[in-house]
């Protein structure tokens, strides 16, 4: 409805009248409704209510200063009933103490500058009238249509950016199955446990046992020598990478897990 609705700019003398009657000037210029500095101009009445228009238009005498907190409060409302109402950042709700001088001010302004208010149907007739609502009805339409497409759209994107990410992950995952890191790997417990804690110490002294416990219960014990490892070796591609404990080596020997102990003793 903003689309339709006349703006008239205001003359400077226009401008210069009103200020005058609300008791102020171009460098003194505050919310009529409460007094703050004012950041924008608040139309006194209303020029939609309920999608449609209530004959009043954008011109000096139907617009006063105000400041945001008046102007989202008091919404298409009337401005005196919501001056003095108890509505979250009203003059009442916020102790405006000189509302009866603002709302004598605001009465004398509409007295003096009373606004305008046409029939727009009766200035435009019926037929443009009904072309415009028609159009209108069209625009919504098409607007929702292109939602519901954009919705669709963007659904399918996800859907295709998600299967090629899941692509992308098997094939890692198959790549690493393939040399055998995924492939059924053999089940290795360090000590001391945290990985990075276990890699220092074996830097440090070199050694370290491996416990190699099967599942007819047995267990055997070998020393690892771990001159060659480095630090940008990790652990258990390392022992993984053993020939005896291969995907499908170790399973073969009936080896059920292994246990890493890094030797501290000097």
């Amino acid at each position: 409805m903003n689309g339709i609705i006349p703006c008239i700019e205001p003359s400077d003398r226009e401008l210069d009248e009103a200020l005058s009657v609300l008791n102020m000037n171009r460098e003194n210029v505050c919310c009529a409704y409460c007094g703050d500095g004012h950041t924008e101009w608040d139309h006194l009445n209303p020029l939609i209510i309920n999608k449609e228009p209530t004959g009043y238009i954008s011109e000096i005498h139907n617009l006063v200063p105000a400041c945001s907190k008046c102007n989202q409060s008091k919404g298409n409302r009337n401005w005196k009933e919501w001056m003095l109402s108890d509505s979250k950042l009203s003059p009442k709700s916020r102790g405006i103490t000189d509302l009866d001088r603002r709302i004598s001010l605001l009465e004398t302004y509409e007295k003096v500058f009373p606004p305008a208010k046409i029939d727009f149907i009766e200035l435009v007739g019926d037929k443009a009238w009904e072309e415009y609502w028609f159009n209108y009805d069209r625009v919504i339409d098409a607007m929702r249509q292109a939602q519901t497409s954009a919705n669709e759209i963007r659904s399918k994107l996800r859907r295709e950016l998600g299967m090629k990410a899941q692509a992308k992950s098997q094939t890692r995952r198959t790549a690493r199955m393939s040399d055998g890191r995924e492939n059924n790997p053999l089940p290795i417990t360090l000590v001391p446990a945290e990985q990075y804690e276990f890699e220092k110490l074996l830097l440090r002294h070199r050694k370290a046992t491996i416990e190699i416990h099967y599942s007819d219960g047995r267990i055997t014990r070998k020393p690892w020598n771990a001159y060659k490892f480095s630090e940008s070796s990790d652990v258990y591609n390392n022992l993984r990478s053993r020939s005896e404990f291969r995907s499908g080596v170790w399973q073969a020997s009936g080896i059920d897990h292994i246990i890493v102990r890094v030797e501290t003793k000097v």
